[in-house]
């Protein structure tokens, strides 16, 4: 056995710990536009210091992360990279333009890809060039169909959905004038409300609260048989994919992890219980931790403790603004 090279791993250790400091990166958005980065701090009692103001933009509609990047999306239409540098006082000048086009009505993001979605359904990806003035040149049109009414990604896949409920995966092509081929369908099914990307993971949401995975095979004519049951509950309002976790979100606040056991049958008993709370109105997550918002602006951090009967005590408090609208995290 080779002797440890003591210097090395420090070496390693050093050059690896901001990585994974980015990678847990948690952002919060104010009804006010003003944009906040979580420091490390929890609450204290009523005190919740741990917040760093990174804009103050009433503009702000979305945040979009994926790692140590952070975007945001305005009303109208332009798009903004955030480059490192916090707010001082009411000067926030770390933000760079990435688009100006007012069609722009989201973001998704992945493994360092950033994508935008039209409002006439045509699908964009990012290729490294900032606005110069008022020309944004940076944009490569992978789509430019009507029907596409949202978009997932995650690690190096990017997913869309359409009006009708059908899934469909990018493989690669960009589009050369008005044809689009790269792209494969993956469902056809009109329940289909939302979809999810975790890592490799792909999930969709039905009307009817049922929760499916993908499973690897596309449609085959209107065939589509790859996709595993995983819950059959009415009461799901929305689902959030971290790596290889699945949480799911009740309309009575209550929050849900997948523990692996898809249903057989109508049973679908592969679900842990981890909080009860009627006020959460939003789950979000990155890396091994999960989040929560209330609508009264408090945000949670999961510690680990599932529920045990009405008792769900594995949250930690990380803010109390009643200003707070939305949660992002930073997947990788």
């Amino acid at each position: 056995m080779r002797p440890i090279n003591v210097r090395h791993l420090l070496l390693a250790m050093i050059t690896l710990t901001p990585l994974a400091a980015h990678a847990q990166q948690l952002y919060q958005l104010h009804n006010d536009g003003w944009i906040w980065r979580f420091t490390g701090t929890p609450c204290s009692g009523e005190s919740c210091p741990g917040w760093e103001r990174l804009d103050n933009n009433p503009k702000t509609r979305q945040l979009e992360a994926a790692g140590a990047q952070l975007y945001q999306l305005h009303n109208d239409g332009w798009i903004w990279k955030y480059t490192g540098t916090p707010c001082s006082g009411n000067f926030c000048p770390g933000w760079q333009r990435l688009d100006n086009n007012p069609k722009t009505r989201s973001l998704a993001s992945g493994w360092g890809n950033l994508y935008q979605l039209h409002n006439d359904g045509w699908i964009w990806r990012y290729t490294g060039t900032p606005c110069t003035g008022n020309s944004c040149p940076g944009w490569q049109r992978l789509d430019n169909n009507l029907k596409t009414v949202d978009i997932a990604a995650a690690a190096n896949r990017l997913y869309q959905l359409h009006n009708d409920g059908w899934i469909w995966r990018y493989t690669g092509t960009p589009c050369t004038g008005n044809s689009c081929p790269g792209w494969e369908r993956l469902d056809n099914n009109p329940k289909t409300r939302a979809i999810e990307a975790g890592n490799y993971n792909l999930y969709q949401l039905h009307n009817d609260g049922w929760i499916w995975k993908y499973t690897g095979t596309p449609c085959n004519g209107n065939s589509c048989p790859g996709w595993l049951r995983l819950d059959n509950n009415p009461k799901t309002v929305a689902i959030v994919a971290v790596e290889e976790n699945l949480y799911q979100l009740h309309n009575d606040g209550w929050i849900w992890k997948y523990t692996g056991t898809p249903c057989t049958g109508d049973f679908c008993p592969g679900w842990q219980r981890l909080d009860n709370n009627p006020r959460t109105i939003a789950i979000e997550g990155t890396g091994n931790s999960l989040y929560q918002i209330h609508n009264n602006g408090w945000i949670w951090r999961y510690t680990g403790t599932p529920c045990n009967g009405n008792s769900c005590p594995g949250w930690q408090r990380l803010d109390n603004n009643l200003k707070s609208k939305a949660l992002k995290a930073g997947k990788p």
